[in-house]
């Protein structure tokens, strides 16, 4: 499903510019600068969370496995009251750990999506304001093109928003592998 939005929004894109570059070529060279920077700030923000969600998934990884060393080692946890509260208190922290990790991981996503919404709002703002100086003829073009990139938006957005589920799915996937290995 998010493979077929990024496709969708990628041709969706492309026709766009291209419509800009009919109308104006000033317009599409700015807006396929900007979203060349806005989709590598966004690109280079998902790998970090990519790495955090990985670790949290990690992280969560071991709390089931202290979990279960807590459930195998029950007897014992029984009879000695020391031991129980140090499994006891390992267990709660590593799952305050992975539940740490988890959520600064999904921030950082939440903040740069804020962030590129407003990046591409600075685009329309650029497009209508700055743009018309570096062209005469741009007056008569103004609402076409802001409407464009107003319409632009939608598809980065749609792409943008993908990303997280695909980094997700990614992490995933590895975890899985990971663990089917293990088995083996």
């Amino acid at each position: 499903f998010p493979v077929t939005i990024e496709v969708q929004g990628a041709a969706l894109l492309f026709f766009c510019v291209l419509y800009l570059g009919v109308i104006s070529l000033p317009a599409a060279i700015v807006a396929v600068i900007f979203g060349v920077v806005i989709f590598l700030i966004f690109s280079q923000n998902i790998q970090s969370a990519h790495v955090g969600l990985y670790e949290a998934w990690a992280e969560e990884s071991n709390v089931y496995s202290r979990f279960s060393d807590f459930l195998y080692g029950y007897k014992e946890v029984v009879l000695n009251s020391n031991r129980a509260l140090d499994m006891t208190n390992d267990l709660v922290y590593t799952s305050k750990r992975a539940k740490n990790l988890k959520a600064e991981s999904l921030i950082n996503l939440s903040n740069n999506y804020s962030y590129i919404q407003l990046m591409f709002y600075a685009l329309v703002a650029i497009m209508i304001f700055v743009v018309p100086i570096f062209s005469s003829k741009f007056s008569e073009h103004v609402v076409m093109v802001s409407t464009t990139a107003l319409f632009m938006i939608g598809s980065l957005t749609g792409i943008i928003q993908s990303l997280p589920v695909l980094s997700q799915a990614n992490t995933s996937a590895r975890e899985l592998q990971k663990l089917s290995t293990e088995l083996e």
